[in-house]
């Protein structure tokens, strides 16, 4: 048949032409097969290329997440939490009241202090508040409740040191920016940001119609001589506006003819 005519040339093919069977995972040995005569071939052993090239990229995402000697200590106890309490089926109730107390010491350290910004960086306070939920959750089939009781209460007791810690720094953060936005209130000018226009609003006790309000545009030029006054077409009854010495508003006031002054507004009782 056809095939097996094609079958057979390509296995006398490959016969004919040795090919480098190294890179199909297979290297040849120096003792020949009896039956074929050619070298045998034997399993290469597993490439280290792959191995070195993603322990490289670990070595360069460490790099890149510069943590401070702090925060990768509160990393690491974060990951302990995950994989040996929240992420096992049967985790050890004696292993996880050894990290929550670890834990503790470590939120207790004066010298080292928690921050807003290592609970953002290291992500301790949800995998703690996780534990939390994980340590209730083997409490309820596990024999030892009483010392997953303990690793519940040092957890919660942990969390709401991080918390106090955290509402502390915010409340000082904002008493802070609350000084130097009046600061910068008093100051002549237009205000940098949207913070500093409300305190001098509110400063000035100015009635507000948005919160926070909107900052005035920035550039503002005040001419030395006024404009005329606008002339209207005794058509049509559009008035016309004349463009002072910035040119900036000429496009807009060629598209910008009302047919009412504002005060003729006011009396036809628009309002």
């Amino acid at each position: 048949m056809l095939w097996t005519r094609r079958l057979v040339s390509s296995s006398l093919f490959l016969l004919s032409h040795p090919i480098n069977r190294s890179v199909y995972g297979f290297q040849q040995s120096s003792s020949l097969n009896p039956i074929t005569r050619r070298p045998r071939l034997t399993p290469s052993p597993p490439s280290r290329t792959l191995h070195n090239s993603i322990n490289l990229h670990a070595t360069t995402n460490e790099s890149t997440n510069s943590m401070t000697a702090h925060e990768t200590i509160y990393a690491s106890l974060a990951k302990s939490l995950v994989d040996e309490i929240v992420d096992p089926s049967e985790p050890s109730s004696e292993r996880a009241i050894d990290i929550l107390t670890t834990l503790q010491k470590e939120s207790q350290n004066k010298k080292r202090p928690i921050s807003v910004a290592i609970l953002e960086n290291t992500k301790i306070g949800k995998m703690l508040t996780k534990t939390v939920k994980a340590c209730k959750r083997h409490k309820r089939t596990s024999d030892s409740k009483e010392e997953w009781d303990t690793a519940i209460a040092t957890a919660e007791e942990v969390l709401t040191t991080f918390k106090k810690a955290a509402d502390v720094e915010m409340k000082s953060a904002a008493t802070k920016r609350k000084a130097a936005d009046t600061k910068a209130s008093q100051a002549v000018g237009l205000p940098d940001s949207a913070s500093v226009y409300r305190t001098r609003l509110v400063g000035q006790q100015k009635e507000m119609y948005k919160d926070p309000p909107a900052l005035p545009p920035h550039h503002i030029t005040i001419e030395e001589r006024t404009v005329g006054k606008p002339k209207r077409n005794k058509t049509t009854g559009e008035l016309t506006f004349a463009c002072g010495e910035d040119d900036a508003i000429e496009m807009q006031l060629k598209d910008f003819h009302p047919n009412r002054t504002p005060e003729e507004v006011l009396r036809a009782g628009s309002f």
